[in-house]
């Protein structure tokens, strides 16, 4: 199947300190291809750069704020449903996992001058958008026999790869050594396995072996919880219902929570009986960035909006640890856990930039725009609570050889089916959108297609309903962390490409006035 390929000098990067802190880990931070906004936004497939006047649209260019000529609160709670489909050695699973949240949430503040010419306005808005959401949930499931490879067959080349069999004393945690702090974190996984006897020395004592099975049965679960919002303080200005001005601080906050969950259990006689291995890890933290952006009304009818994104500064902790667990014979049982790790860290996303061109006619608008990012860009940097002292060259190097600049297409439209004639009832919208964008990974391009739909209705005495509807168009190919020993086996054993798709059903509520 398609895969990353992590051109790291060593696997987890940095094996004397960490668990999995990598380029994966920068590039999932800084992707924003599921960024959620009102349902307004949504449904027009997030085209906003040149319309602005949306609380959605405060995110993607702050001189939408600028356009407002009325104050306006709102908020939108949103259903998300992942769907992924894996194949685990010819056997397929399929897995849904809906959660509730709020994809947006707040206020623009309109504040005229009073002057007729020059600056008439100057609006402040405040409002949270949701980045990306981390809520899914990977299965595979299997019944093996030996013939082909199991997971410690995997875990006994990743030793040989990583060990010499002269280590083996080092290795034993009831030594007077310690293991953990020898080999550092990312060879934790061998260290338990050859402590639990999952693993041993072949008769020559040259090479790592597995221990001996015979017919098993398979089962992995990868979930994940977590999201990364962005709370935009922004001021826009408007000069001459012309030219409209903005400007965001952005501050975001990051909270992600993985367990990886693998087992295997016997399904034949033999000395082997069960195996299981969890990992775990916890990433939370902040950032802050600012955006700045413009949008141009040359007549009545046309507009062209621009924008860009400072790198983001995140300040972030990890917390990561591993278990294993192994029964032989009848009377050998072991549960081990590595200690818990704690790890101080900044990532530096790349600049983001907007450009975006809009048509307004009497019954409706069609925008489009266009969003580029630089994924070689990123970058890792010590904390200054950083007690390791980490050397992130290494993984900086890899970045800029691993990924470059990915490109976003954004196209909305909405129509009022009663024209600019305000009934006595209010106006009704329906809205369209589409989006592309493709990885910003050299060595794979994987295509996300997006489509979707909404309608909205408006009363007269200012408050507006809006409801939207999004669904990747075409099955995506999983993106997983290459250095994740179980994640790697279970891909490589897949006969054909994981794949995951994702619907949202947001609803806005709120008031202008």
């Amino acid at each position: 199947m398609k895969r990353i390929s992590l051109l790291l000098v060593i696997l987890f990067c940095i094996v004397s300190t960490t668990f999995a802190q990598n380029d994966f880990n920068a590039y999932i931070l800084s992707n924003s291809s599921s960024q959620e906004g009102t349902a307004r936004s949504v449904a027009m497939g997030n085209a906003f750069t040149a319309l602005g006047g949306d609380l959605g649209s405060i995110s993607i260019n702050p001189a939408s704020t600028g356009v407002y000529k009325f104050t306006e609160t709102g908020i939108t709670p949103v259903f998300n449903t992942f769907t992924t489909k894996t194949d685990f050695y010819g056997q397929s699973y399929k897995n849904n996992r809906t959660t509730f949240g709020i994809g947006n949430i707040g206020a623009v503040f309109y504040i005229p001058t009073g002057y007729n010419i020059g600056l008439k306005n100057f609006n402040i808005g405040i409002s949270m958008n949701k980045l990306a959401n981390y809520n899914y949930t990977t299965i595979a499931r299997n019944n093996l026999n030996t013939d082909l490879p199991t997971y410690l067959d995997h875990l006994a080349t990743f030793t040989n790869n990583n060990f010499d069999p002269s280590q083996t004393p080092q290795m034993d945690i009831n030594s007077e050594n310690d293991p953990y702090s020898i080999f550092g974190g990312a060879l934790w996984p061998s260290i338990l396995g050859w402590n639990t006897s999952l693993i041993n020395l072949n008769g020559a004592g040259t090479a790592f072996v597995p221990t001996e099975q015979l017919g098993i049965s398979q089962k992995y679960k990868s979930k994940s919880t977590g999201y990364n919002t962005s709370t935009d303080l922004s001021f826009g200005f408007n000069l001459n219902d012309d030219i409209y001005l903005g400007a965001n601080i952005s501050m975001m906050s990051v909270w992600n929570k993985m367990e990886d969950v693998y087992s295997e259990d016997k399904t034949e006689s033999g000395d082997f009986n069960y195996m299981d291995q969890l990992y775990y890890q916890k990433t939370s933290g902040s950032g802050i960035g600012a955006k700045f952006g413009i949008i141009v009304t040359p007549t009545p009818n046309i507009r062209f909006g621009a924008a860009i994104s400072t790198p983001t500064l995140y300040y972030l902790s990890d917390r990561a640890r591993w278990e294993m667990a192994a029964s032989l014979g009848a009377d050998y049982n072991v549960n081990l856990r590595t200690p818990e790790l704690e790890l101080e860290y900044k990532i530096v996303s790349p600049f983001r930039y907007n450009f975006g061109a809009a048509f307004v006619f009497p019954i409706g608008a069609i925008s489009i725009d266009y969003e580029g990012v630089n994924y070689s860009q990123m970058k890792f940097r010590n904390s200054g609570d950083d007690i390791f002292h980490v050397d992130w060259s290494d993984i900086n190097d890899a970045i800029k050889d691993t990924y470059k600049r990915s490109d976003k297409i954004r196209v909305g439209v909405e129509v009022n089916p009663f024209g600019n004639q305000r009934t006595s009832w209010g106006d009704l919208s329906l809205r369209a959108g589409f989006q592309y964008n493709n990885s910003g990974i050299k060595e794979i391009d994987i295509d996300n297609y997006i489509g979707s739909i909404g309608v909205g209705y408006s009363s007269p005495d200012g408050f507006f309903a809006d409801l939207g509807f999004s669904h990747t168009l075409k099955d995506n190919d999983i993106l997983y962390d290459g250095s994740n020993l179980v994640a790697d086996y279970v891909a490589s054993s897949a006969s054909k490409a994981y794949k995951r798709s994702n619907w949202k059903l947001l609803l806005t509520l709120g008031f202008r006035f």
